[in-house]
């Protein structure tokens, strides 16, 4: 039995969609890691953010993984040195699962579809970029999703990263 990683990153405030999905690549759906209703409840959530106008949703579609990690200054080092390693592996392998924890999407898989947009937790950021606050709205539903990814996945290793 293969051991598995988790691990749980901060998305960035800088997003780059530039890289699309290629066709017949693997693609994670919320059903992948969550059961039915909290995919009901992640989804709904996303939804009644990212429809805000405020959140200026964007058009073009990327995995997740480069929308943060190819933007982000948290990911700088991984994009100069390890980065096509890394998203090599978690197309291939199931050993690693990669979650951010986004303003946006609430959590999202490395390997989900996702699209630009501004949204925080942080309700000060919000407020001085006139974007939406999110922290209340994931408050409880972010802690059930979490333990749930934790319990479905069994890993032998958890790595929280900001």
């Amino acid at each position: 039995m293969s051991k598995i990683l988790i691990v749980f990153t901060s998305c960035s405030a800088s997003k780059d969609d530039s890289i699309p999905i290629t066709e017949g690549s693997r693609v994670v759906e919320p059903s992948y890691y969550l059961d039915q209703a909290l995919v009901s409840g992640l989804l709904s959530t996303r939804e009644r953010i990212l429809r805000d106008p405020r959140a200026r949703l964007g058009t073009k579609i990327s995995y997740s993984l480069d929308l943060y990690g190819r933007a982000g200054r948290a990911y700088r080092h991984l994009l100069e040195h390890n980065y096509p390693r890394l998203k090599s592996m978690l197309l291939s392998s199931d050993s690693i699962e990669w979650f951010f924890l986004s303003g946006g999407y609430g959590v999202v898989h490395a390997l989900e579809e996702a699209r630009k947009y501004q949204a925080t937790f942080t309700q000060s950021i919000a407020y001085q970029n006139k974007i939406p606050f999110t922290g209340k709205l994931w408050t409880s539903l972010l802690t059930r999703i979490c333990d749930s990814i934790l319990l479905k996945f069994h890993p032998d290793f958890v790595r929280f990263w900001q």
